[in-house]
């Protein structure tokens, strides 16, 4: 097949029915933020390429392997956004969301771009649902945001057994100098053990060798230190006041040590919740985030405030009941006519029909009317109303029940267009009643 007609590896179709689907989850996902006092924000899928390297990090896997930058016309280095925090933080500062109260509530829906291997739940186009909030310092916020994440999965029909939901501190920057200290003293004792990454790492990012997923790695870092031992008063204050809200909001929880995220600009609190049915396989996270306070410092001089998670649509679509998202069954009918025949006052009798929530396709092209019947039945409609030349001329409109047999005597019938409506209806109601 021509390169130019199939879609570029990792960057995949969403069609019917499946989309319908994705419209339904979406729309839940956005009553369940607004529920909570959150409101949408967009940001542009471009973004400079400074903001990622800046507020990532140049020593992660996103901004060495994964980004997909180019320059513009104008030679500006261009980024399709990998991630959603940055650029809201970005939106916010530029806008001025933060001078009034300085609390902000924000989430997102939409695509994100990373140039990986594609495997199950890990595209290269994949799609996030993001929740941020700004200016709250205590630990409350953060077991609110975590119980929002979870209580998204249980209204999503996740059972709690499949689910479990995981926290860690990494503390400031302060107190994360001596837990790197002994990190890279640890990690150095086996250096040629690890994998070619890891080893990187070390250098690099050496607390991003705690993430890694290879088997041997991981057994390597077994008996690594742990953040949660080397936090100053203030960290370790915020982590209880994380704990003590994650109890009042009834999560259970575990602490991982090695929950570090692959985002620089995270500090103190970080959380995933890892779905454990195996549905996901290795890519089990379903939610992650944590808080960013850091972050703002490359913006306007200074910390605030902040924490945030992201999902992946795409891997919530593994894991979730679809009989809870899946369309609801609607009345469907097939308006059949021509152009000679067709004229203003049908229009209004489709709009009608359409506002009363019957979905209506109408059908003027230029064919056979068998042929419009089959369109109709693969498009599961349960009416045809016809007006062809002799409906004109007798001012009626003739509807056939395209789910009773040929020989029944209720299949076909003719009625006034100002009835149409109400009977079109009184049908639905006794079919579905």
């Amino acid at each position: 097949m021509d390169i130019r007609f199939k879609s570029i590896k990792g960057m995949n179709d969403i069609l019917p029915p499946e989309s319908n689907i994705w419209i339904n989850l979406e729309h839940l996902l956005r009553e369940h933020f607004f529920m909570a006092g959150f409101r949408e924000i967009r940001t542009p899928i471009l973004e400079y390429f400074e903001l990622f390297v800046r507020g990532i990090g140049e020593g992660t896997d996103i901004v060495e392997k994964e980004m997909y930058s180019f320059k513009d016309k104008d030679g500006e280095m261009i980024t399709l956004r990998p991630e959603g925090t940055a650029p809201v933080v970005r939106a916010i500062i530029e806008h001025n969301f933060l001078k009034h109260d300085g609390i902000c509530r924000f989430f997102y829906l939409g695509p994100m771009f990373r140039y990986e291997r594609p495997q199950k739940g890990r595209l290269r186009q994949f799609h996030q649902f993001g929740a941020e909030v700004f200016g709250i310092q205590d630990g409350s916020i953060d077991g609110e945001l975590i119980f929002l994440g979870v209580s998204l999965l249980n209204k999503l029909g996740v059972q709690e057994r499949d689910f479990i939901t995981k926290v860690n501190s990494l503390g400031c920057i302060e107190c994360r100098k001596g837990f790197r200290e002994s990190l890279v003293v640890f990690l150095n004792k086996s250096k040629d053990s690890f994998c070619d990454d890891c080893k990187r790492r070390i250098l690099t990012n050496p607390l991003r060798v705690l993430d890694c997923k290879n088997d041997s790695c991981r057994a390597l870092t077994q008996d690594a230190p742990c953040t949660v031992d080397y936090l100053c008063e203030g960290c370790s204050k915020h982590f209880d006041e994380v704990k003590r809200a994650l109890k009042c909001f009834e999560i259970k929880y575990e602490i991982d040590s090695r929950l570090v995220r692959g985002l620089d600009y995270y500090s103190r609190t970080t959380f995933e919740i890892q779905i454990t049915n195996n549905l996901l396989g290795s890519q089990n996270t379903v939610i992650a985030g944590g808080r960013y306070n850091s972050l703002f410092k490359d913006f306007v001089g200074e910390d605030y405030p902040a924490i945030g998670f992201a999902g992946g649509i795409e891997r919530l679509l593994e894991v979730i009941d679809k009989k809870l998202i899946e369309p609801k069954e609607k009345l469907r009918v097939s308006f059949m006519s021509d152009l000679a025949s067709f004229d203003v006052r049908d229009v209004l009798v489709v709009q009608k029909l359409r506002e009363a929530g019957i979905e209506v396709e109408v059908d003027l092209a230029t064919k056979s009317y068998k042929s419009k019947f089959k369109r109709a039945d693969r498009n599961q409609s349960t009416f045809a109303i016809i007006k062809g030349e002799d409906e004109k001329k007798g001012g009626y409109y003739t509807v056939k029940d395209l789910r009773l047999s040929i020989n029944s005597e209720d299949k076909q019938f003719r009625i006034k267009p100002e009835e149409l409506c109400n009977e079109i209806l009184r049908r639905k109601e006794i079919e579905w009643s």
